[in-house]
């Protein structure tokens, strides 16, 4: 079946399991990365072990929990891009619940604080994921990201920061040379570093892949500042 409507499916059956969870559970530990790691009611439990009942009842997902996991991401990061947090942040714990080990969690959890302005937060949860799994491209490139917003941002331009991004984003990129995201960071770093031939490659790759998240004001930046 295709991923989209396997994804479909997945949000009916989570949206069933997860309305009596919300109902039941009081505090908004969902709001906090892992539940917060509190101790849980017995009926918190019981309305967890509910949403996996429900989860697992189909055949794709019982003995495939990373996917189910993954297309959960997918759907939080599809509500944080609409704006909506808090959905964001269920669906993401919810994938964490499904499966634990899923260090794209972090991802979601990053980027729920990266939406808030929260980037030291964000920051945390990119390195512990790393820390479970150094070769988490997505957490490698936001990390990245995380230390190129602190460079642009700080009064008095802190190169080690800039040198922190692209090491970052490089070894993402050795990992993955097809990802979009860390292809148009590499660019943007090195424009920051005034290495336009950099820039213009990484960008040129990634209009390649589609150029999905180049923007018309980077386009027109890089234009102006490098003339090819």
């Amino acid at each position: 079946m295709h991923i989209i409507n396997r994804i479909v499916i997945l949000s009916l059956l989570f949206f069933m399991a997860s309305c009596a969870q919300e109902k039941k559970n009081a505090d908004d530990i969902r709001m906090l990365p892992k539940y917060g790691g509190v101790q849980k009611s017995k009926e918190q439990l019981a309305a967890d072990q509910d949403f996996l009942d429900t989860i697992f009842s189909d055949d794709k997902y019982r003995d495939n929990k990373r996917l189910a996991s993954d297309e959960l991401i997918k759907i939080g990061f599809d509500y944080l891009y609409k704006g909506d947090v808090k959905t964001a942040m269920y669906r993401f714990n919810q994938a964490y619940l499904i499966d634990s080990t899923n260090t794209d969690i972090y991802w979601g959890f990053g980027g729920v604080y990266m939406t808030q302005s929260m980037p030291d937060k964000a920051k945390e949860q990119y390195e512990i994921g790393l820390r479970e799994n150094p070769q988490n491209t997505h957490l490698l490139t936001d990390l990245g990201t995380y230390y190129m917003i602190k460079f642009q941002e700080g009064e008095n331009r802190n190169t080690k920061e800039l040198e922190q991004a692209l090491s970052l984003f490089e070894k993402s990129y050795g990992l993955d040379d097809k990802d979009q995201n860390t292809l148009i960071k590499l660019s943007m770093t090195h424009l920051l570093n005034s290495n336009c031939k950099a820039a213009w490659k990484y960008y040129s790759e990634c209009q390649a892949l589609g150029g999905l998240p180049i923007t018309k004001e980077y386009s027109a930046h890089l234009q102006a500042t490098c003339i090819e």
